[in-house]
């Protein structure tokens, strides 16, 4: 009899516990009063915050940091996330953003990041600056790109610093019958790129070709990169 009474207050102990434990987990002290963003640079803490379904009266110890970092990564913006939590009322969240470097015409001209991921319509402000990808599938802007061409020429933007790529119109490229990129500068140059193999080697070196014909006052016709140890310049 003494055993069973035991048991039942052994029992009831638990349940006491339990629920001042939830009671407790559940209180005003884990509501999310401190969001910490890491690595963004185009989206804002507001705009990390909606993406991941946060709101003040989030509870920061019952919260799934991987269903925050899967909510994160379905934003075409965001190439990964981490998230963490600092118990009892802070959540830190480190994304990868994905970056616009080209426009890709089509059916919808789409802006698009390093690895293909179209990420919004072309519009004159999200396209201002960026250089326009003319890969094979025919002729006319609203060809649909040559998806294995279209990969040739990112590879070879990607590889240009933000402020050569910005001197960039547009991105010839063919995959066959021979992997070939030819850019086409804002001033009217044309630049031999050839397949997207050593593709930093031949961006720096373009770098510095500019700069070279900048200084000496040399209007380029076209700079031939395709080996980027003899590099060639024919003039105006």
């Amino acid at each position: 009899m003494l055993a069973s009474r035991g048991w039942i207050l052994a029992g009831a102990l638990t349940l006491v516990l339990a629920g001042s434990a939830w009671l407790g987990t559940h209180s005003a002290a884990f509501r999310l009063h401190s969001l910490v963003v890491v690595g963004e640079h185009r989206l804002s803490e507001a705009q990390v915050r909606r993406l991941g379904g946060l709101t003040p009266e989030t509870n920061v110890f019952w919260l799934s940091p991987g269903a925050v970092a899967a909510r994160l990564e379905q934003s075409p913006w965001i190439a990964s996330a981490e998230v963490s939590r600092r118990l009892p009322s802070t959540l830190l969240i480190t994304v990868q953003e994905r970056m616009p470097i080209a426009v890709l015409p089509g059916p919808r001209a789409e802006v698009v990041g390093e690895d293909g991921v179209a990420l919004g319509p072309a519009t004159r402000a999200a396209a201002a600056g960026l250089p326009v990808v003319r890969a094979g599938g025919g002729a006319g802007a609203r060809a649909k790109p040559d998806a294995a061409a279209v990969r040739l020429a990112l590879g070879a933007v990607e590889a240009l610093s933000p402020q050569l790529r910005a001197e960039v119109a547009t991105v010839a490229a063919e995959a066959a019958p021979t992997q070939n990129v030819v850019l086409h500068l804002r001033d009217g140059a044309q630049v031999r790129f050839g397949d997207d193999s050593q593709a930093r080697d031949k961006a720096r070196v373009l770098a510095a070709l500019l700069r070279w014909t900048t200084r000496h006052g040399v209007r380029p016709a076209v700079i031939d990169v395709e080996s980027p140890v003899s590099p060639s310049i024919s003039r105006a």
